[in-house]
């Protein structure tokens, strides 16, 4: 099997697995957490000895949403998510980042839609320019 296969096969017969809180930290919430820009969640990826990573874009129905905390099991009642500040608005955001981040605590929250394959190519730096003094006649 493949990476790809291995991915596929475990996000698809037990979702996203909360067994891994708390692995990149669990700020707002002990769930699935969630982001709609996929370069933060990048910051996340580890690539394969190959050099490819792996993500999914995922269709995520977040209900109502709240400032979530660390300790935070599941959401308080009359809510089916919680979130950081910039998601719920916040003009004093207290993230340092300013990327919604959601977090989900029930498995149908999530529904995995396609399967996204690349590679982190190294940052190209703009060629120096060297332009002549000397200007052709007019």
């Amino acid at each position: 099997w493949d990476v790809a296969e291995k991915m596929t096969a475990t996000v698809g017969t037990s979702f996203f697995n909360r067994s891994f809180v708390g692995k990149h930290g669990s700020t707002y919430g002990q769930g699935s957490y969630f982001v709609a820009y996929s370069s933060y969640a990048d910051k996340y990826a580890h690539p394969s000895p190959d050099g490819v990573c792996y993500m999914f874009s995922v269709s995520v129905l977040t209900g109502n949403t709240t400032r979530g905390y660390g300790e935070m099991k599941e959401p308080p009642s009359n809510f089916q998510s919680t979130c950081n500040d910039v998601a719920l608005g916040a003009k004093r955001s207290t993230s340092r980042d300013k990327t919604a981040i959601y977090v989900t605590y029930q498995d149908a929250q999530a529904y995995p839609e396609h399967l996204i394959t690349y590679k982190i190519l190294p940052a190209i730096t703009p060629a120096t320019h060297t332009s002549s003094s000397a200007l052709p006649p007019a």
